[in-house]
């Protein structure tokens, strides 16, 4: 009878399953440093769409400010 996991040739760590035809990681430890690894970059590209969501309200805030400031000083010169 044949092994039911075979090492997958080039890629230490992954077994296939002749079973069904399926790879199969055993390196638990680079498994678990590729999840907080993802997570970390989700959490990095969050926070850069967070930072330029607050870019976009300040240069909203400074073209109101920019408005009301011109307004004002055309008021004052009338």
């Amino acid at each position: 009878m044949k092994n039911r996991f075979v090492s997958v040739k080039n890629h230490e760590g992954l077994l296939r399953d002749n079973t069904t035809g399926a790879i199969i990681n055993k390196d638990k430890s680079g498994y678990e440093s590729y999840m907080a690894n993802r997570e970390r970059l989700a959490n990095e590209k969050e926070k850069i769409k967070n930072l330029e969501n607050n870019v976009e309200e300040l240069k909203t805030d400074i073209s109101d400010i920019k408005s009301l400031l011109l307004k004002f000083i055309e008021d004052k010169t009338n």
